[in-house]
């Protein structure tokens, strides 16, 4: 049964890291993606093409194949072995990697388009400055039990 639940659980976080990618992108200009802050800094494209490559080697493609591939796994799929870069993992082990990983270059992504796009920045989840109105909302729904 858990192992279900994990199952459903990483391919919802793997959508919605592409979702908050995806919403963050569409909010800068075809030159900013190859615009790097200073020299030590990757672009929004540098980022986005490692990403990619590190999806397509473990998954043979980017996302379609990394969402196809986590459809396809089974729960009985959670404990076998695959390898890394010579290294044994559990399957398990590497989607965490792969997450972790993932999640970590999206927020680069998110900041650097934030950057980019300046006053026009649509939030991509609660506008800053509004928590309170988000949480009168949760409680209003039966969502967040009041004090």
């Amino acid at each position: 049964m858990i192992d279900a639940v994990y199952l459903a659980d990483i391919r919802r976080a793997f959508t919605n890291y592409r979702t908050l990618a995806e919403r963050a992108l569409e909010q800068i200009t075809d030159e900013h993606l190859w615009t790097a802050i200073d020299s030590e800094a990757n672009s929004i494209a540098v980022i986005m093409q490692h990403v990619a490559g590190n999806l397509r080697s473990r998954w043979d493609e980017a996302w379609r194949i990394t969402l196809g591939s986590l459809d396809a796994l089974t729960p009985d799929d959670l404990s076998r072995t695959i390898h890394i870069r010579g290294e044994g993992f559990a399957v398990v082990e590497a989607l965490n990697r792969s997450i972790t990983h993932t999640a970590y270059h999206v927020g680069q992504i998110v900041f650097l388009a934030k950057h980019f796009a300046g006053p026009g920045w649509r939030s991509l989840s609660i506008p800053k400055g509004r928590s309170a109105d988000h949480t009168v909302g949760r409680y209003k729904q039966g969502i967040v039990p009041a004090r």
